[in-house]
């Protein structure tokens, strides 16, 4: 079975009016995701939920807050090995 190349990253910049924000890589489960705000860690569950968890096109994070714009926060969404 041919192993599809894959970038485990990707990154959003803050608009005031988006809460979801896609990925395109395959997780097995939700907390293989490391999802980051202005470099702080965010906590599954609480300060996002992610969908798409197992499908090889990838899923979404959406975040229970949106920062306002003015913020200009990026958003890196990673893949993380598990321990």
């Amino acid at each position: 079975m041919p192993v599809t190349e894959q970038t485990p990253i990707t990154a959003h910049v803050a608009n005031g009016s988006t809460a979801v924000f896609p990925f395109e890589f395959l997780v097995l489960q939700a907390s293989d995701l490391v999802v980051a705000v202005n470099s702080v860690e965010l906590v599954s569950s609480i300060d996002y939920t992610v969908s798409g968890v197992g499908a090889a096109a990838g899923g979404s994070v959406t975040l229970a807050v949106m920062p306002p714009a003015w913020q200009a926060s990026t958003r890196p969404i990673v893949r993380s090995a598990p321990a």
